[in-house]
């Protein structure tokens, strides 16, 4: 049984950065701990975003570990697109459709 959507959210914000900056950021999943609220634990394959790439990381307090995996669905850096699976715990999952 699917359950209605009950809350959609799109956060976001506007930063002072050129789009290539911002871009190097998102592509380079093992710095993600840099600026977001996350401890990246495992990147497969290593390296700058491809299709397919997985990476594992934690966020909460360190005693909680609350698990996290991302996947890499659409890399497009012609129009600076970015798409992603994101499973996190109790079985969330967002995905880019």
């Amino acid at each position: 049984m699917k359950l209605p959507l009950t809350h959609a959210s799109c956060p976001s914000t506007v930063v002072s950065a050129p789009v290539e900056i911002v871009w190097l950021l998102l592509t380079d999943p093992a710095r993600w701990g840099d600026f977001f609220d996350v401890r990246i634990t495992r990147v497969e394959p290593a390296g700058s975003a491809v299709i397919g790439q997985r990476f594992y990381g934690e966020s909460g307090p360190r005693f909680l570990h609350i698990g996290l995996k991302f996947e890499y669905t659409e890399v497009n850096e012609a129009r600076h697109q970015l798409g992603l699976n994101v499973q996190l715990p109790f079985g969330i999952t967002f995905a880019k459709t």
